[in-house]
């Protein structure tokens, strides 16, 4: 499973309305660069759980996964796409905006024992384990964190740069 992002123009949600088949062209990992995508590949679940704990933040709710979108004829292996109107991109970018610098770090932990896709948070050991141990486990939450709060800068410009384009976003779990 796959997370994907498109900020879409209304002319480009119209067009993926029409032939719901590109997005599958979309979703090509292999395809160029494409303006307004986000590939957020298996970090949408960290993410999501991380930004809004799975929706108890009904606005950061939608950063990953669109909840109060519209659904969207397009649809992705694990249900139909959502689309988030322009006004409520807005509103969700300001929300991204004001998140603290340090949330991906701060919450980090709140990952380990949860089923979360992609395995991010669930490295774990004991204090008095061995130091190469340690040190590996470290390293690895060091990457993740790094590779999350990466993926969270990518996520804030889209939908800054959606809001301030007037362009709604899509959303779809691939």
């Amino acid at each position: 499973m796959d997370g994907l992002l498109c900020a879409l123009s209304a002319k480009r949600h119209a067009m993926l309305e029409a032939d719901p088949g590109l997005l599958f062209e979309l979703s090509d990992p292999s395809g160029g660069e494409v303006r307004g995508l986000l590939r957020l590949g298996k970090a949408w679940h960290a993410l999501d759980i991380l930004l809004s704990r799975e929706g108890e933040d009904p606005l950061l709710g939608d950063a990953v996964l669109a909840r109060s979108g519209t659904s969207m004829r397009a649809e992705g292996g694990y249900g139909k796409a959502k689309f988030l109107p322009p006004a409520r991109v807005a509103k969700v970018a300001a929300a991204l905006a004001r998140l603290p610098a340090g949330l991906i770090h701060d919450r980090y932990g709140e990952l380990f024992g949860t089923n979360v896709h992609g395995n991010y948070g669930q490295e774990s050991c004991a204090p008095d384990e061995i130091a190469f141990i340690r040190e590996r486990v470290a390293e690895t939450q060091r990457a993740e964190i790094a590779e999350l709060e990466g993926t969270l800068a990518k996520l804030k410009a889209l939908y800054a740069d959606a809001a301030k384009a007037g362009h709604g976003v899509m959303a779809v779990v691939l």
